[in-house]
């Protein structure tokens, strides 16, 4: 998503605050938070799309201050920036938007790819969409993000966006690898509330997906339970932990890259599944990386007050190339 920020308005319009959720604080971003941020913006996985990293700690102070200002120089925008705080871990993204006299606004963020797949995001921008339309009174959310970036194309769809078909835009409005999309926000829902078992599924999948990027076996085999059963298409079932380390030996001199997008949890008492958009690319050492992508189905139980994984399911298909 575009760095470039803003809101404007009349000098009658209502002042940023900070917005809290159930897991997050959105505090408006001020220079002092460059520092922290910095760090956090040099993350290589935030600009496999667009964009870069700032250059220096000192660069984006100075842009920070420039955008305390909330206002462009000529008063047509509004910006309104957040940097987001999930409290365990301090600073994870930001969120951001720029606010026009028609009441439309163009919208972006950013997040850590540490935090991915957690439903941070979507917990970041939904509030956000509703201080929008409630507090600055916005009626139109618009983002404008490259087409390949398909973790972002489903975070927004999940938002209630719609794509604009390309026969509607503009000449010349946005690149011909872009995609805009939009949304009436002047009535964003609100939303079911997470349950503790929900956000700890959601926790142990993250956890999962680290540890098996850092290679960590002994970690990943503590998330599922003694008889847990692993199905994929075209191989016999995987039954048990001992099944599983195995499978991880025989890629221990190869690395691991894991990426994980929650779509949905539901628990029912000590019962529990998740479905997960999941990218495994598994590079042999002095091999070819081999990328495979597609949906999970996983069953999870409850056992001593924990929850672990029970049943897989596993469709990854070879990803396009």
């Amino acid at each position: 998503m575009s760095f470039d920020t803003a809101a404007s308005v009349e000098e009658s319009r209502p002042s940023i605050r900070s917005i809290a959720t159930e897991r997050l604080i959105l505090e408006p971003q001020v220079a002092a938070h460059a520092e922290e941020m910095f760090a956090l913006l040099q993350d290589p996985a935030i600009y496999r799309y667009e964009n870069e990293a700032p250059r220096s700690v000192e660069l984006l102070r100075e842009r920070f201050l420039r955008l305390e200002t909330r206002s462009s120089a000529d008063g047509t925008q509004t910006w309104l920036n957040w940097v987001v705080r999930l409290p365990a871990s301090g600073l994870i993204g930001f969120v951001q938007a720029t606010v026009h006299r028609d009441q439309s606004a163009g919208v972006a963020y950013v997040f850590g790819s540490a935090y991915w797949g957690r439903g941070l995001a979507y917990e970041a921008v939904h509030a956000m969409l509703r201080e929008l339309a409630e507090h600055w009174r916005v009626g139109l959310a618009r983002a404008v993000l490259k087409r390949s970036n398909l973790r972002s194309v489903r975070l927004l769809t999940r938002l209630g966006f719609d794509d604009v078909p390309s026969a509607a835009l503009p000449p010349g409005g946005i690149e011909a690898d872009e995609a805009l999309m939009i949304r009436d926000i002047r009535a964003v829902p609100m939303e079911r509330p997470m349950t503790a078992d929900e956000r700890a599924i959601r926790m142990l999948i993250s956890t999962w997906l680290n540890a098996s990027k850092a290679g960590d076996t002994d970690k990943v085999l503590t998330l599922m339970s003694e008889d847990v059963l692993f199905l994929t298409a075209g191989h016999p079932p995987m039954r048990g932990k001992a099944a599983f380390a195995a499978s991880q030996q025989a890629l221990a001199d190869a690395s691991i890259d894991t990426s994980g997008d929650v779509q949905e949890i539901r628990t029912f008492g000590e019962w529990g599944y998740a479905w997960t958009n999941l990218t495994v690319t598994v590079t042999p050492r002095g091999g070819t990386p081999a990328t495979r992508t597609g949906p999970t189905l996983t069953v999870f139980r409850k056992e001593h007050g924990a929850w672990v994984l029970f049943r897989d399911a596993n469709m990854l298909a070879p990803a396009a190339r």
